[in-house]
This record gives C-alpha cells, sequence and structure tokens, in this order.
C-alpha cells in the first residue's frame, strides 16, 4: 500500500505555484534553491505532487500536469472539494474508508493507531496517523475530535 508523503497539503500547493510561476516546468536544483527546504523534505512534497498528479518529474525537472493546472485555477473551497475526490481515490484512502464503513464510519484514535501498526513498523505509525488526519481533515473527508478522541468519516 502506498502511503501518503509527509508533507502537508500547502507545501503541495506552493509547490505548484512556483512550478506554474515558472512556465509549468523547473529544474528540482533549482526549485530547491528557490525554496531553500531541505532536498530529502522537497523530494515529499514533490511525491505529493506526483502521487495526486498534479506534477510529472522526468530527469530532475518537474512538469505541471493539466490537471495541477486546473487545480491551481479553482478558489479555495473548491480546491478542497476537488482534493477530496483525488484523495479518496489513493489507495489508503480507499482502505481506510472500508476500514470506517466495517465500523460504523468512525473509530477511536487508538483503534486507528492500531489499525496503520499492522502495515507500518510501531515507530512510524504515529507519525502515518498524524498525516492522514491531516490531509482528510484539509479535504473535509475526516475529522477528530480531540476531547473524545474519536475520528470520523465525512
Amino acid at each position: 500500500m502506498e502511503w501518503l508523503p509527509n508533507t502537508n497539503v500547502n507545501e503541495v500547493i506552493g509547490l505548484l505555484e512556483i512550478v506554474n510561476d515558472n512556465d509549468g516546468t523547473i529544474a528540482l536544483d533549482d526549485l530547491h534553491n528557490t525554496t531553500g527546504i531541505d532536498v530529502d523534505d522537497l523530494l515529499f512534497v514533490v511525491d505529493a505532487g506526483e502521487m495526486l498528479g498534479f506534477i510529472t518529474v522526468e530527469k530532475h525537472r518537474i512538469h505541471l500536469t493539466k490537471k495541477g493546472k486546473n487545480f491551481l485555477s479553482l478558489d479555495p473551497d473548491k480546491r478542497k472539494e476537488e482534493l477530496s475526490k483525488y484523495i479518496a481515490d489513493l489507495d489508503i484512502f480507499k482502505f481506510l474508508f472500508k476500514e470506517f464503513m466495517k465500523r460504523g464510519g468512525e473509530m477511536s484514535y487508538s483503534e486507528f493507531l492500531h489499525l496503520i501498526k499492522g502495515y507500518t513498523n510501531n515507530k512510524s505509525a504515529e507519525k502515518e496517523v498524524l498525516n492522514i488526519l491531516h490531509w482528510g481533515q484539509y479535504a473535509g473527508i475526516l475529522d477528530y475530535d480531540p476531547t473524545t478522541k474519536r475520528i470520523v468519516v465525512l
């Protein structure tokens, strides 16, 4: 199962905007020099953009796709709406939605963590859970209530 790269949505949108401002293509080295972001961290952002179909990477150059251009043209509310569709189509979220539906559309944080531990090593499970929650909450497809420690599919 392919996991979401450990980055956040705003970094991916920032990447798309930089590539778009450079006529839809930029060398990875130039992107690194422009942003000052550590190369390893930058690769997570690039991986997320590629996973969502917003960019392609060929010979160390990043190219904005038609899907990426269309996404950038949307207002912030429409971006969230579109992103929820793209995220829901990722294998990790398809799997998670099935697991949530088996449990009536919600589960406790500890159940969720236990589920993720079954597919990762224990050291990375907490990080994966937080990353999934970040992306899911941003896209409006998951909600987490820290008081009750319940995660709900919206």
